[in-house]
């Protein structure tokens, strides 16, 4: 299982390029599971043609995350990582999570727009120094996919 986990205060455009990446999962054959854990809103499930496999975890993903991973079978988790989680215990959890036998692969995304350079340009700096790989708005889905894999 290959784990892509989205970060970044761009709550509806997280969301829309989490979809796009499943959908071009499911264009191409793999299988892919969705969580959801957004604070600002929750992902439409009318969003995804329904072969995914959509999960709304609300709240510190520390609680649900690994027991919501052991069920899922999918070759693809994308995660769609609440705005208001804290980086630092973010990063701490997924290294715990990288010793689980069904992951392979953990990609973090850090997605930063104009209002995220200009309004916290700590945040921004915190971003990019985290993720594996950082992208400035507006997302191109298929660009993501071919530096992630």
């Amino acid at each position: 299982m290959k784990l892509v986990v989205l970060i970044g205060l761009v709550s509806i455009e997280k969301l829309h390029l989490t979809v796009e990446l499943a959908q071009l999962c499911t264009e191409w054959g793999i299988s892919v599971a969705v969580i959801d854990n957004v604070a600002r809103l929750a992902l439409d499930p009318e969003w995804l043609s329904g072969e995914e496999h959509l999960v709304r975890l609300e709240g510190d993903l520390h609680h649900y995350l690994h027991d919501t991973l052991e069920h899922l079978q999918a070759e693809v988790v994308l995660i769609a990582v609440s705005e208001a989680s804290n980086l630092h215990d973010l990063f701490i959890y997924l290294e715990s999570i990288r010793e689980m036998d069904r992951v392979q692969d953990i990609q973090t995304l850090g997605l930063v727009d104009l209002r995220t350079c200009d309004c916290f340009p700590n945040l921004r700096m915190l971003l990019e120094s985290y993720a594996d790989a950082s992208f400035l708005a507006p997302f191109d889905a298929h660009v993501i996919w071919e530096q992630i894999t």
